[in-house]
């Protein structure tokens, strides 16, 4: 018990193992939706929170993930476990071709860059008919499958999507606990003090780039599958905003935050505010803007006070009985 009490990640694996016997049916779509954004967040929280790079073209690499994926399976046949390798696969090597040129920038000069490849892929996507579907997109992706094991129910999904993100959270936490890791906060806190203490600042940010990159491929991937098609509007820098706002709202240096934050965004954006869209982005700045003032550090670290002020009260209260008795 004590064990459990220590280890986040095993009760947060053990909620999740039980909440779908007491969830109702309609909120599975959030969940769902919510571990897959969480697996592209998760990606851009190291290279924006522990690399301090930022990047607004992170749709697009969902997007790549996702074509890639629709493409292999409805016109190649390829299954679908086959098909997510490649997505990763070509998310990664794309990030690592454009990244090279585009890593040479810093700070808003990134951003703008990004951006800039973000709408290429909305352009190549939506005007590439013959290809791709143009507009129109790619409809009949199977559902994902690992040998013959087909993940069509909501529950399935769930149970899915959320080891995978368990996986990747796992892997990271071991990353930005490394020599890399140290490597990466040294460049966030200043590129030419890192470089003077011996660090390859350019090969360190390139290599977090496609990492990112490739978290947004098994986004991209899992959400064709989930879907069951893919249309270039999907993919456009307003998902790119999406997933910035979360890693901010969850906390730069959090990662479980940062779930958490995709989790509540994705239910504010499917189910609150979907009569809303238009006036989408306003409200995405004022709940920016109510986290800025009163949880600067972002939900990562409210939910740790709180967990924290529980273990204290029962700390007392246990020596309280303890030294009655």
């Amino acid at each position: 018990m004590r064990y459990l009490l220590r280890n986040t990640n095993l009760r947060i694996a053990l909620f999740l193992a039980v909440i779908p016997l007491f969830l109702p049916e309609n909120l599975f779509p959030v969940l769902c939706l919510g571990a897959i954004y969480s697996i592209a967040a998760l990606g851009m929280s190291l290279l924006l929170g522990y690399a301090g790079q930022i990047s607004l073209g992170h749709a697009a690499f969902i997007g790549i993930g996702a074509y890639t994926t629709a493409i292999l399976t409805t016109q190649f046949n390829w299954p679908v476990l086959a098909a997510f390798a490649a997505a990763i696969f070509v998310s990664s090597v794309i990030a690592y071709i454009i990244g090279k040129p585009i890593l040479k920038t810093k700070g808003f000069f990134l951003a703008l860059a990004t951006l800039g490849f973000g709408e290429i892929f909305f352009v190549f996507t939506s005007r590439t008919d013959p290809v791709i579907g143009g507009l129109v997109g790619i409809g009949g992706i199977p559902y994902f499958s690992i040998a013959g094991y087909e993940f069509s129910s909501y529950v399935q999904m769930h149970y899915l999507y959320w080891t995978i993100l368990l996986g990747l959270v796992i892997y990271s936490q071991n990353m930005v606990n490394s020599r890399s890791g140290r490597a990466f906060r040294a460049i966030s806190t200043d590129e030419l003090a890192a470089s003077t203490m011996g660090i390859d600042v350019a090969k360190y940010k390139l290599r977090i780039f496609v990492l990112s990159a490739a978290y947004a491929g098994i986004a991209g991937s899992l959400l064709a599958t989930y879907l069951s098609m893919t249309q270039p509007y999907g993919f456009r820098v307003d998902l790119s905003i999406f997933i910035v706002l979360a890693v901010i709202v969850g906390g730069m240096g959090s990662l479980w935050g940062v779930v958490a934050a995709t989790v509540v965004l994705t239910w504010l954006k499917d189910e609150q505010l979907s009569q809303y869209q238009e006036y989408s982005a306003l409200i995405y700045g004022i709940i920016l803007l109510l986290i800025l003032i009163f949880v600067p550090q972002g939900l990562g670290s409210l939910g740790q006070r709180s967990f924290q002020w529980m273990k204290d009260r029962l700390g007392k209260a246990y020596r309280y009985r303890s030294n009655r008795s």
